[in-house]
């Protein structure tokens, strides 16, 4: 049985829909994504094997470097082939310099999305784009900005009213976990800084989580980059303000920049690495780039190695076997995002809005979503807005009952 993550002594809610008690996701930015791999890549995760993730797109692509890689306004038809949910910004414009980002190609970029009816909702950042959000970003996210000396000047790159218009409640904070598997749990300073199963340990990394708790006063003055405890933690998301008023739930990828192409899947999602993942039962956003190939083999015909297809198939065994949830990241998200905001009150488990995703949340926000609730017996109450909520109730034996919500 998963664990617990709300509960009494009556009513308790689980991590994860049973019988998961781990959730993977993969993450994948379209970087280099030509139409040949993109259509590899699709035959293999989507068609052959059947895997429930999401892809990414670009709008557009100004990049002279690489020209030809699969975006919306040539190849409009992706977004029907498999499930998307992510944008990585509003297109590749770095190396572009005949075509400088300005305010106007992310209008253009929210007209061509809505003629899609495609309503992304996560913006990943790309590169040194000067319209990132988190990552390298170095524009202020504001309509407006103020120089040393105290003058206003437009910011001709500013766009994420635009996004938030498109639909985008979720945004990569830039940051990228290398060695814990499992978030979406809390952890010791012991266990942040010296992951288990990571060894030989430097005389450093063992002392960090004793100088983290003495020196934790003084946290402000730390370099961030060696005294990271709880900066957000090993939490899967969080809330993100920006200057413009807006607020986006942040969230950190699992990954590492050498392995985030299609052959380093395979060393990233490894047998031996997704058992640390079934282990910790927790949360992991895989971080790659799905259409991209390292540079030793850019002139193979093969996209998708055997080993890469071969960690993938063993992800597709785990999830019919029960093990471990396999979905979009957007869906991972936004369970979490409606478990943490249940609530609890006697014999009752009552969903409630958040502020950013579901602010008026209704039953149709809840259809398809299945949660795990602990209970002495069948006799307690769903509700939303104080009402009660249908759903269906499936007793899973030891006390746990599967929601549906259709």
């Amino acid at each position: 049985m998963s664990r617990i993550v709300l509960g009494t002594e009556r009513l308790g809610v689980l991590a994860y829909p049973p019988p998961y008690r781990s959730w993977l996701t993969i993450s994948s930015d379209p970087d280099h994504t030509t139409l040949d791999n993109w259509q590899a890549v699709h035959a293999c995760l989507w068609e052959e094997l059947g895997l429930p993730f999401a892809d990414s797109f670009f709008i557009e692509v100004k990049n002279e470097t690489h020209p030809d890689q699969v975006n919306l306004m040539h190849h409009a038809e992706i977004v029907s082939a498999h499930p998307h949910d992510t944008m990585h910004t509003w297109g590749d414009y770095v190396c572009a310099p005949s075509h400088t980002f300005k305010r106007a190609d992310a209008e253009a970029g929210l007209r061509h999305l809505q003629a899609l009816a495609c309503s992304p909702r996560i913006w990943t950042d790309h590169a040194h784009f000067e319209g990132n959000l988190m990552h390298r970003a170095s524009v202020p996210v504001a309509p407006m900005g103020r120089d040393a000396s105290g003058h206003l000047y437009p910011n001709h790159v500013y766009s994420l009213d635009l996004a938030f218009a498109a639909g985008v409640r979720y945004v990569w904070d830039g940051s990228l976990i290398a060695n814990i598997w499992g978030q979406d749990r809390t952890l010791t300073r012991r266990q942040w800084y010296c992951p288990a199963g990571e060894a030989p340990l430097s005389l450093k990394r063992r002392l960090l989580p004793a100088l983290d708790c003495v020196l934790s006063p003084l946290k402000e003055y730390l370099n961030p980059a060696i005294f990271n405890y709880a900066r957000p933690g090993n939490r899967q998301y969080y809330i993100k303000q920006f200057a413009d008023g807006h607020s986006l739930y942040a969230f950190p990828r699992f990954g590492r920049w050498e392995l985030a192409d299609i052959d380093g899947l395979a060393t990233q999602l490894a047998t031996q690495e997704v058992d640390k993942l079934l282990y910790a039962q927790g949360t992991a956003i895989v971080f790659t780039h799905l259409g991209k190939r390292h540079v030793r083999r850019v002139a193979e015909r093969e996209h998708v190695t055997a080993a890469t297809r071969a960690v993938l198939a063993n992800l597709g065994e785990h999830h019919r076997a029960g093990h471990l949830n396999l979905s979009a990241t957007a869906d991972l998200l936004d369970y979490l995002v409606l478990r943490d905001h249940l609530r609890i009150a006697g014999s009752a488990v009552e969903f409630a809005a958040d502020p950013i995703r579901f602010p008026q949340l209704s039953p149709a926000d809840l259809c398809g979503k299945r949660f795990g609730v602990v209970a002495r017996n069948s006799h307690f109450d769903v509700l939303l807005n104080g009402e009660p909520l249908p759903c269906q109730r499936i007793a899973r034996g030891n006390g746990v009952f599967e929601l549906c919500f259709e």
